[in-house]
C-alpha cells in the first residue's frame, strides 16, 4: 500500500485533470449521442499526438518507427472491425452523427492511461528498459495497436458518415444528448 501512495505522491499534478477529462468522455460515450462531425477527430488526434510524442521521446530507431507504423496499421483494422456493428445516424447537411451509447470508448481509454501510466512508471524506476530492444520495440508496437484503434474507428464512421443514409437530426430526439455541434 504504501508502495500505491509513493506512486501517485510522484505522480505530476497535469495527469489528474487529463484522466478526469478521458473519463468524463468515455462516460458519455456511454449515452446516446449526437456530435459534431469535427468533433470526431479530437479522440484520435490527441491520442495520436501522445503516441507519436512518446515515441519521439524514446530516440527511435528505424526498427522502433517500423514497429510503430505496423501497428497502427493493425490497430487501424481492428478499430475499423470492432465498430462495425456500430449503429450511426447521419445528417450530412448539418454535419451531426447520432452514435448509440457504447462503453467500448471508455474501456479503450481506460485501457490507453493505465498503459502509458504504467510504462512512465516502469521506466522511471528501470530506466534501463527502454535500452532493451525488445521491450522498447513491443512498448511502441502496442502504443502503435492502440493509437491505431481510434483511427480505424473514426476511418469507419467517416466511411458510414459519407457513404450512408442521410436524416435531419436537428429534429428534437429524447434519447439524444446533443452536445456542442
Amino acid at each position: 500500500m504504501d508502495r500505491i501512495l509513493e506512486i501517485v505522491a510522484h505522480t505530476p499534478l497535469w495527469v489528474w485533470p487529463l484522466f478526469a477529462a478521458l473519463l468524463w468522455l468515455g462516460i458519455r460515450a456511454g449515452q446516446t449521442r449526437i456530435v459534431g462531425y469535427w468533433q470526431l477527430w479530437i479522440l484520435p488526434a490527441a491520442i495520436f499526438a501522445v503516441s507519436f510524442t512518446s515515441i519521439l521521446a524514446m530516440e527511435p530507431g528505424t526498427s522502433s518507427v517500423a514497429s510503430w507504423i505496423f501497428g497502427i496499421a493493425a490497430g487501424c483494422g481492428l478499430g475499423w472491425s470492432f465498430h462495425r456493428d456500430e449503429t450511426l445516424r447521419v445528417d450530412r447537411e448539418h454535419g451531426l452523427l447520432r452514435f448509440e451509447g457504447e462503453w467500448k470508448t471508455l474501456i479503450l481509454i481506460l485501457i490507453v492511461f493505465v498503459y502509458r501510466y504504467y510504462w512512465g512508471y516502469k521506466t522511471a524506476t528501470a530506466p534501463e528498459l527502454v535500452t532493451i530492444p525488445g521491450v522498447a520495440l513491443s512498448y511502441v508496437g502496442f502504443n502503435g495497436i492502440l493509437t491505431g484503434l481510434f483511427i480505424g474507428w473514426r476511418l469507419h464512421t467517416f466511411y458510414v458518415y459519407r457513404m450512408g443514409p442521410t436524416e435531419d437530426l436537428t429534429i428534437a430526439d429524447d434519447e439524444a444528448t446533443p452536445t456542442d455541434a
